[in-house]
């Protein structure tokens, strides 16, 4: 696996996985909100844990819910584009258009932040020789993952990240999703695996910008 992943980063580039720091702590990520029915609640969450994470949004979703935005803003937690509308077809139509959707994603949540977000992540971690020129350009690196939980497809739960604890390193970063409709396991199993990584002693970060 590691040397398909780098061949793989050798045509592609090589993306951010992990950030090596002096003290052990975990990159916990949020992809495609903000909403209303999952994000303040995955907010409230690590508010009560005193834990940062990065939510990597969707420009269209932070124009229809600026005050949840606000509220990733406001309490701290980093910030990552997403995109605009989350669609995969730029990725095909050219070096032009691609970096065009990508600006118009920035700029839609940069309106709202007033800073940069920290990097781009790509819908589905989407890669091609176009975007690797594109972020060559723009002077910044993909921030992709070390872990993914797939919880889109399927139920997060106890299970899941039981099985991948033993493997977690201090700078990983991890994917997991705020848009889960109907929140509620989702929420049980993450506030389980936040319990276990600080019980490992680990800190709950939200990733710095490049």
């Amino acid at each position: 696996m590691k040397i398909f992943q780098a061949i793989v980063d050798s045509v592609l580039g090589k993306p951010i996985r992990k950030i090596i720091s002096k003290d052990k702590v975990i990159y916990l990520t949020f992809d495609d909100g903000p909403n209303r029915h999952c994000t303040p609640k995955v907010l409230e969450l690590l508010s009560k844990y005193n834990a940062r994470a990065t939510f990597f949004v969707v420009g269209k979703n932070v124009e229809c819910n600026v005050d949840v935005f606000n509220q990733i803003k406001n309490e701290k937690h980093s910030i990552g584009n997403h995109s605009y509308d989350h669609n995969y077809m730029p990725f095909f139509k050219g070096v032009k258009r691609l970096r065009q959707w990508i600006e118009f994603g920035e700029d839609a949540i940069v309106k709202q932040l007033g800073v940069s977000t920290v990097g781009f992540r790509p819908p589905a971690g989407i890669r091609t020789p176009e975007l690797r020129y594109i972020m060559y350009k723009r002077k910044e690196c993909l921030i992709l993952w070390q872990h993914r939980f797939y919880d889109t497809v399927s139920l997060f739960t106890d299970d899941k990240w039981k099985k991948k604890f033993s493997s977690i390193e201090s700078g990983d970063i991890i994917l997991l999703h705020d848009s889960h409709k109907e929140p509620d396991e989702f929420l049980n199993s993450l506030e389980n695996f936040i319990n276990a990584l600080i019980n490992a002693g680990f800190k709950l970060c939200a990733l710095p910008s490049q």
